[in-house]
């Protein structure tokens, strides 16, 4: 009976080296895909809750304000118009370390959002989603420097 034949050093280390140079050609397609996702989500996540104040102020006259840094609850005005799940996504998808709803002079809303992180690639991708040159999607300002970010969001009525 015959041995089965075993790999050499040498064709474990070509299979390795081909291994590592499709790795390295699929990774960075993965990574902006994650981008891409994450965007997506922040972005409709956020469209969900402008909807959401949008609705508020048509029915009650006067927009939702919150601030993380209150610890509170989603704001009262947004009860029945957004389920306590929707909130949390619309929380866990920006991935904050303060986040505010204000309403400023002149009507609409504002996001104030800040974070911890590399989101260059993120903010990008949502910049491209969100800044289509309508007024009523939102005007969106960001800045990042690999480490921290800054976002704000303005939403008009």
């Amino acid at each position: 009976m015959a041995q089965p034949k075993a790999f050499t050093l040498l064709e474990l280390m070509i299979i390795i080296g081909i291994l590592a140079i499709l790795a390295a050609v699929v990774l960075p397609s993965i990574t902006a895909a994650t981008h891409k996702v994450s965007a997506a989500t922040i972005a409709t996540n956020t469209r969900t809750l402008a909807d959401a104040c949008r609705v508020a102020f048509e029915q009650d006259g006067t927009w939702p304000t919150w601030d993380s840094e209150d610890g509170l609850p989603m704001p009262a005005s947004l009860d029945n118009r957004l389920s306590e799940a929707t909130w949390s996504d619309i929380l866990q998808s920006w991935g904050y370390d303060t986040f505010a709803i204000e309403s400023p002079v002149g009507g609409g809303i504002r996001l104030s959002i800040e974070g911890q992180g590399d989101y260059i690639d993120t903010l990008n991708e949502l910049e491209r989603l969100v800044d289509d040159g309508d007024a009523t999607t939102g005007t969106l300002l960001w800045t990042a420097d690999g480490t921290q970010w800054q976002v704000l969001w303005t939403l008009s009525q």
